[in-house]
């Protein structure tokens, strides 16, 4: 027995609407970096311009206001233009320093990272930013927490522990993807005596922006 034909037309109508179409994934080396929040510890003087640090081109990517609010907006094609390194020459650069990495493994990866950005203050002093909290314990000493945002060119590792000679230990995390990654740094730091934990680096997330406490340092 034949099927009614006019029943076909409401039979793809249902079978569409259990599979609506996809909608494409954006491309993450694609993806521009945000960055908002507040510094908590400055007050600046007027509006200062922000650029990467270690950008020989200084082009300027955000704004620290008066009002101590944080503006980045950094694009795909600006991170591709910062200086790569590689989780295999990190490796290599701890071997050639005498560092215990007999329990650190890597699988290679290009990566260049934004870990602060750097200002002028209106009386000239040259200072940076990084996006970090400090928390008091109990006992006196300090909770840290840096993060930084690793744009990899692919996949790769940083995983174990390396221990170098006249300082603490570090322990890494590290799973970079392609495009952004939030990498957490922390430790405990003790300032009675001046010493640190063991510095954790942990991937937080494959992540492109970041909202929270900015802290601001002079490097004079």
């Amino acid at each position: 027995m034949k099927k009614p034909l006019a029943l076909l037309p409401l039979a793809a109508l249902a079978l569409a609407a259990c599979n609506p179409p996809s909608t494409p994934t954006a491309d993450p080396l694609t993806l521009t970096f945000t960055g908002a929040g507040t510094v908590t510890n400055f007050a600046p003087a007027k509006d200062y311009s922000l650029t990467i640090s270690g950008d020989t081109s200084k082009g300027i990517v955000g704004t620290l206001k008066a009002d101590k609010a944080v503006s980045v907006s950094i694009t795909a094609d600006t991170a591709k233009t910062l200086k790569f390194f590689s989780s295999q020459a990190f490796y290599d650069d701890l071997k050639a320093r005498n560092c215990d990495i007999s329990k650190l493994q890597v699988v290679d990866v290009e990566y260049a990272y934004l870990s602060s950005l750097d200002f002028t203050t209106s009386n000239g002093t040259s200072s940076y930013l990084e996006m970090s909290t400090e928390t008091p314990n109990a006992d006196g000493t300090i909770a840290t927490k840096r993060t930084t945002f690793y744009y990899a060119k692919g996949s790769g590792s940083i995983k174990g522990t390396a221990s170098c000679p006249n300082s603490v230990a570090s322990n890494y995390n590290m799973v970079l993807k392609p495009g952004w990654n939030e990498v957490s740094r922390t430790n405990i730091y003790n300032p009675t005596t001046k010493t640190s934990s063991a510095i954790t680096f942990d991937t937080v997330s494959q992540k492109n922006s970041y909202s929270g406490q900015w802290r601001a340092f002079s490097r004079q």
